[in-house]
């Protein structure tokens, strides 16, 4: 598998063997023979469930991993390699060729990360192939911290399935899943216990048949036939893709001069993805940056679709101060813009749209090290650039919207994440924000070209 373009530093290794070679992954022995659930080495072997030519852990093992909390994620089904960048090791999944699962909702990368190069694991340290097994032993990231190092290299990340403790009968209705990157079942699950270095896998009954039969692709491997994973709305690679400048701008009416009419917000997300960036001048007209790819269709509905998030009636106008954020910082409710940390003007804030919380944030640290009475997500999250006189605001994903984190951005999760930002928005400008340019949806890329700056 070759990628064309990778971020300078960054060396992308074809090694197929390194992760199994490193966390010694087998296969967890816990089986499903009708309705029921069938639980150690020994049972399924006498049961003649075995799957013949795949590698099964001892029971014994099986019980070590269970007894603990243990990281559950969804198992993707592509080409593996491994990224030695930026001082760690990332063990990823390339999902550019289809193999057994259809994975039309891949997300996105940003920052030069390889398209469709998921990340499943990453190990403290840029380590080199080949590997020993327990070589990783106490280098392995947290499910969080590997969340928090992708985001910094614009990096997806597998699907988070259950974090916690569970027992091995749980297994198979934690696989029995959709995947959270398609339309498609999911291969199944990968079981981690990152504390004791125990790995393992559970693969859904339909897929071991399907994997070990040699005529699945006439003989030939999918990288070979080279059929590509293809995302279910094309348009939404140039969503992502904001070359700025050239849409059509609109006064308060919402109404564009080419079609008139007015578009749901439902429909247009449907049909264009899901995080248009849009930008709000001075005088409070909207600006549509034009899309690659997309043409004067897509820009003439993003201009029916103004309207689309003028209220919630879930969503408040208060900017409520944190009693112990606030006290660090010098803050005037009349223009929260002006807060400062010292001499040094505030940067970023998150709000929460639903309680009016508001959370400042010390330059240069990150969003994340403010802490509020709600769940992180829960806060739309914001970045004042003092010299541009702008305030751009990230796509708002909160917990209330989703089961796990990767759910599907699907329409709803969209005018949710619009409504919030246009009620950030409002609020800024009646706390004395007035004037001053706004951008929603913004991200790393965007971030970048305007400030020079890679990491916010």
């Amino acid at each position: 598998m070759r990628y064309k373009c990778v971020p300078d530093g960054m060396r992308l290794l074809d090694y197929v063997r390194g992760y199994k070679q490193i966390s010694a992954i087998k296969r967890i022995p816990i089986a499903r023979e009708g309705g029921e659930v069938v639980i150690g080495l020994e049972d399924i072997v006498a049961r003649d469930l075995l799957i013949p030519g795949k590698p099964y852990m001892k029971t014994a093992t099986m019980e070590a991993l269970f007894d603990d909390e243990v990281v559950i994620e969804e198992k993707v089904d592509g080409h593996p390699m491994i990224a030695l960048y930026q001082g760690y090791t990332f063990f990823c999944e390339s999902l550019k060729v289809r193999h057994s699962v259809d994975y039309d909702a891949c997300p996105y990368s940003s920052d030069g990360w390889p398209d469709m190069l998921v990340v499943y694991d990453v190990l403290d340290g840029e380590v080199d192939p080949p590997y020993a097994a327990g070589q990783g032993t106490g280098k392995w990231l947290t499910r969080s911290e590997k969340e928090a190092v992708c985001d910094m290299v614009g990096a997806p990340v597998v699907p988070l399935v259950f974090r916690g403790r569970v027992s091995p009968e749980d297994v198979p209705a934690l696989a029995d899943r959709m995947s959270s990157f398609g339309s498609s079942p999911s291969e199944g699950v990968v079981i981690k216990n990152h504390r004791k270095g125990i790995f393992g896998k559970f693969v859904n009954i339909e897929f071991q048949k399907r994997l070990t039969d040699e005529d699945t692709w006439g003989g030939v491997h999918p990288e070979q036939l080279g059929i590509k994973n293809v995302r279910r709305i094309a348009a939404s690679v140039a969503a992502r893709r904001v070359l700025g400048g050239g849409g059509p701008t609109l006064g308060p009416s919402g109404v564009s001069p080419e079609r008139g009419s007015h578009m749901d917000r439902m429909e247009f997300f449907r049909r264009w993805g899901s995080s248009p960036i849009v930008r709000f001048d001075r005088t409070g007209s909207v600006s549509i940056p034009s899309y690659a790819e997309v043409g004067a269709v897509a820009r003439d509905d993003l201009a029916r679709v103004d309207r689309i998030a003028r209220s919630s009636p879930r969503f408040t106008l208060r900017a409520v101060p944190n009693p112990s954020n606030i006290q660090m910082f010098e803050y005037d409710p009349e223009d929260i813009l002006a807060t400062r940390s010292g001499k040094d003007p505030v940067e970023k804030f998150s709000w929460n749209p639903v309680t009016g919380e508001i959370l400042f944030v010390h330059p240069p640290q990150q969003h994340a090290t403010a802490k509020g009475d709600a769940d992180f997500d829960d806060y739309v999250r914001a970045i004042v650039l003092h010299r541009q006189r702008k305030v751009l605001f990230r796509p708002f994903w909160p917990t209330w919207m989703r089961r796990t984190p990767y759910d599907r951005f699907d329409e709803e999760a969209a005018a949710v994440s619009f409504d919030a930002q246009w009620h950030a928005k409002e609020m800024v400008e009646s706390h004395g924000g007035a004037g001053w340019d706004i951008e929603m949806n913004t991200n790393n890329r965007a971030l970048a070209e305007m400030t020079g700056r890679r990491t916010w």
